[in-house]
């Protein structure tokens, strides 16, 4: 329904249509000294806009009432103009995150919250340029190694306001992504040898673990010569373990639900379950910690656990890790 004049206009001085007075209008002035009026009306929680120029009262209340009309029977779209990056990227996460695990979600949040929303946050979609995307791909690229997930979600966000028809194309397709310079190439290998232990440097945190008890050896060896992840590592069992033909099978891995605040047993990330040949050495670790453990209570069969028979936390084997580190007198940067 739409306000319109309800009342003989050639009367003078006589209301275009009778209401109360609507507070949200108010009058200003112009520097020539005339008088007009404007009003501000809320959308939604997030939304607010603004009319103004109206030479009366009754036009500015029939302005206000049509809007209000078209805002009540949600006709009224909100102006792209008001929309901004992380309100496309709040819109949109929730529904994401239902496709993905929570370790996944934690690492693209991560991302998000240190280097893309930095950058983007507070900018209307519209008003984010080629430039301003170029701009930030030479900064990720200067900064850290793995520039291209940031450049594919953020690419995926301006996505989705392109889908909701917030912006007409998106921007961070027209960019021109860097080919391997010597200078990215640096970057990489400076990232690689951060994050990995050479032969000797293992060997001394080994060392190390040696010398602090048997099962953070046990545990540290087995993950060193499996390269099995660190969920996979906490929820292995006895059953996982063939010590006649020293095998172990990787079936299941250990992730932390946000949402419950437990850990939770999954199938392995790529869902695919994998049988690892083990070294000698390491079975015979591996069967002197099975002998050790026999006086915990294990009633799940997990190879690492405390005493009641629980498996470890991620944050107790970061603890471990960085006290032997310590111990070993290895600086991991």
């Amino acid at each position: 329904m739409k306000y319109g004049p309800n009342v003989n206009l050639k009367t003078k001085n006589t209301r275009r249509f009778p209401m109360k007075k609507i507070n949200a209008i108010k009058s200003y002035t112009l520097k020539n000294g005339q008088k007009k009026y404007r009003f501000t009306i809320r959308i939604d929680k997030k939304h607010v806009t603004s009319r103004n120029g109206f030479y009366t009262y009754d036009d500015a209340a029939l302005a206000y009432l049509n809007l209000k009309q078209e805002i009540m029977e949600n006709k009224y779209r909100v102006d792209q103009n008001l929309i901004t990056f992380k309100e496309v990227y709040d819109d949109w996460m929730p529904r994401y995150r239902q496709s993905i695990r929570d370790t996944t979600y934690f690492n693209i949040h991560r991302s998000f919250e240190h280097y893309i929303l930095p950058l983007f946050g507070k900018k209307y979609v519209n008003k984010i340029t080629i430039r301003d995307c170029q701009e930030a791909v030479d900064d990720w690229i200067n900064t850290i190694a793995s520039y291209k997930p940031l450049f594919l979600r953020t690419r995926k966000i301006l996505d989705e306001a392109v889908r909701l028809e917030y912006i007409d194309s998106n921007p961070m397709r027209k960019i021109v992504l860097p080919t391997t310079t010597v200078k990215i190439k640096k970057v990489i290998a400076n990232r690689r040898e951060k994050n990995f232990y050479s032969l000797e440097e293992l060997q001394r945190f080994l060392d190390a673990a040696h010398r602090t008890g048997l099962q953070q050896f046990a545990y540290f060896r087995t993950v060193a010569y499996t390269g099995m992840r660190r969920g996979e590592s906490l929820i292995l069992k006895w059953s996982d373990i063939d010590f006649d033909k020293s095998l172990i099978s990787v079936t299941k891995t250990l992730v932390y639900s946000s949402e419950y605040r437990r850990y939770e047993i999954h199938p392995t990330k790529n869902g695919l379950n994998r049988t690892l040949i083990m070294d000698d050495e390491t079975m015979e670790i591996l069967s002197a910690w099975k002998e050790v453990q026999k006086s915990f209570k294990n009633n799940d069969n997990l190879v690492f656990t405390n005493r009641l028979g629980n498996y470890w936390s991620s944050r107790v084997i970061n603890d471990w890790q960085q006290a032997l580190i310590v111990t070993g007198k290895y600086l991991m940067h």
